[in-house]
């Protein structure tokens, strides 16, 4: 970890490590920690580290300080970035892999029975329920696959899945992205717009 990350990620997991043994896991405090974990992968390109460490962090200060609060509101703005990014950059390459994984038959193409697990299991983290919009990943899947089953077909083959994920990806940025408006603008009394 040191030779990726350098000495500071020591630092972080033995603070991380102290707090939790004494606040516990869900802690603003430890939630804290986590933040600044999440913020360093993220420096460093770990985008799927980063995502777990504010995921961790984010579901403690929404249950302690609710979503209003900055700190939640900051974390979302993070996550949303993160999901902008894995959508808008190199996600040929992570489409190609997880269109492997779900096309377990070999067909070239998948189905809705394929992809929900798939998905669900590449969202698992997401809070739906703080996002305008499908508030499952399963309803979301739905609204966006038969959007992209162009031929109408009921399977997609790579190009309408590579669609379907980066739709999805964008989906949960823009939800985000509007949460962390809303509660900047309840804190601040100003109007913020996020670039979606």
């Amino acid at each position: 970890a040191v030779e990726k990350y350098g000495f500071r990620i020591i630092g972080l997991l033995e603070e991380l490590q102290h707090r939790e043994a004494k606040l516990g896991s869900h802690h603003t405090d430890t939630a804290d920690v986590r933040y600044n974990m999440g913020r360093l992968y993220q420096q460093h390109g770990d985008l799927d580290h980063a995502l777990r460490s504010f995921n961790r962090a984010l579901r403690a200060y929404t249950d302690n300080l609710g979503t209003a609060h900055p700190k939640s509101a900051n974390l979302l703005y993070c996550i949303a970035l993160i999901y902008k990014e894995r959508a808008e950059s190199g996600l040929e390459a992570e489409a190609r892999k997880e269109f492997d994984k779900a096309d377990a038959d070999g067909s070239g193409v998948v189905t809705m029975e394929e992809l929900e697990p798939l998905l669900g299991k590449l969202f698992d983290d997401v809070d739906l329920s703080l996002c305008s919009g499908p508030q499952t990943v399963v309803a979301l899947l739905l609204e966006v696959f038969e959007e992209a089953d162009s031929d109408g077909s009921g399977t997609l083959e790579f190009p309408e899945f590579t669609n379907v994920f980066r739709r999805c990806l964008l989906s949960v940025a823009k939800g985000y992205f509007e949460t962390a408006a809303r509660s900047f603008e309840a804190e601040f009394g100003e109007s913020y717009e996020f670039a979606t």
